[in-house]
Formats: C-alpha cells, structure tokens, sequence
C-alpha cells in the first residue's frame, strides 16, 4: 500500500520521509485458548518477525513490547513504519539513501502523530542503514 507523502524530523533534524504505513491486527487468525501469555509469546516469537522479514535488508527498531494491559495483552495492533532518508553517511559514495523501519504496539491511536513523536526521539544516522541505488 503506497501511503501519501509524509516528512518528519529525526533528534538532530535530519529529514525523514514515510514510504510506506502498516497497520496490522495482530490477533486475528490466533486461537482462542491458552490465554494472553500464549497469545503475545506467539505475536512477539513468531507473528512480529514474520512480519519484519519482509524488509530483512532494513533495521528496526520495536517499541511496546512490555506494554501490557492488566490482563496481560499487548495492544490489539501493530503498526509499521517504513522510513526512508536522503541523508547519508559521509563518504558513502554513489547515489543512494538510507532506511529505517519502526513498529509499535497501538490501542487505535493515530499512526502519524505516534510515528512523529517517535522520530522525533531517534538518532537516524546511528539507526538507519545506507544503500546503494547504482
């Protein structure tokens, strides 16, 4: 799903665009037994990396995996971010960009203005990895 043009700034002010938005249920197709200690050991063992496969080549970083309800749920979705950059380090050499996924657990919250906070307190060029196009 290609989503609208959306730029942001990372800590030190580097501009950050976002290239592509998921949001995902991240219970639905699991069953009902075993309780939310099954259920969240299978999102976060099986469901999470089988999602940020896709981008093997791209870094990620997770935030909510320890924020559980009282009854023990992580928030019912998942949202990933696929970010992308014209900044790159120096010294890298032909034409390129760099590249960073973030994903988050969300109580139907709006992924934008989470996605703006969160970036806001990222260090892209220690986080984001570069690469080539040529």
């Amino acid at each position: 799903m290609r989503t609208p043009s959306r730029k942001y700034r990372d800590t030190n002010g580097i501009e950050v665009e976002l290239a592509e938005l998921r949001w995902l249920d991240i219970y639905v197709g699991l069953e009902g037994g075993g309780g939310p200690g099954l259920a969240v050991n299978l999102v976060l063992k099986e469901r999470l990396p089988q999602l940020l496969k896709q981008w093997r080549s791209i870094p990620h970083i997770v935030y909510g995996e320890n924020d559980r309800d009282s009854d023990g749920w992580l928030p019912p979705e998942l949202v990933i971010a696929r970010l992308t950059s014209s900044w790159r380090p120096q010294g890298a050499e032909g034409l390129g960009a760099t590249h960073l996924l973030l994903a988050w657990f969300s109580y139907a919250q709006d992924p934008f203005a989470r996605l703006d906070e969160l970036i806001a307190t990222i260090d892209w060029s220690a986080s984001a990895k570069d690469r080539r196009w040529d």
